[in-house]
Parts: structure tokens; sequence; C-alpha cells
């Protein structure tokens, strides 16, 4: 998955297709691993297809741009360094 959002009850999960989950955004990501960052109160991004920033946002290896919240970014940016260094791509 590349990016979850959260609207109300039911999370979002984006790829080829959507899916939903009754879980909190917190709770997906626990479940899934390392893979995903929080990038504003209702969004995460998986950072291996992350493949640049631009402003305040993540820049996908499919074009779309993620908004990181301006109240998270450096928290989000250093997150996104770690996990690079530390996994890889």
């Amino acid at each position: 998955e590349k990016i979850a959002a959260k609207f109300g009850t039911p999370l979002y999960v984006y790829n080829e297709e959507i899916q939903v989950f009754d879980l909190t955004l917190s709770e997906l990501i626990e479940l899934v691993g390392n893979d995903f960052i929080q990038t504003d109160r209702s969004r995460a991004v998986n950072y291996r297809h992350v493949i640049g920033f631009e402003g305040n946002d993540f820049v996908l290896d499919n074009g779309r741009q993620e908004r990181i919240s301006t109240r998270r970014k450096k928290q989000v940016i250093r997150l996104f360094m770690e996990k690079r260094l530390t996994f890889g791509h």
C-alpha cells in the first residue's frame, strides 16, 4: 500500500484499489510494520514509495504528492531519513 487515509470511522487504503478497514490509522501502522510514516492526523505514506520532497509534500513514485503537516514536518523527515538509513529503499 502507498497511502492510508482516515475519513470519519472507516480507514481507506489506496493502492491499485481502495480497501476499507475498521481500524484507527495508528492501529494500521502498527499492524503493517515499519513501512508507513504518519504525515498528519489522517494520512500515512509508505516510505519505500517516496522518491523526494517538494515544499511540504512527499513525492511518490506514482507521481502523487502527499502533504506533510507543518507541525510534524521535522519529525516526519527525520523518521523518513532514519528508515532509509536503517532499512534501505
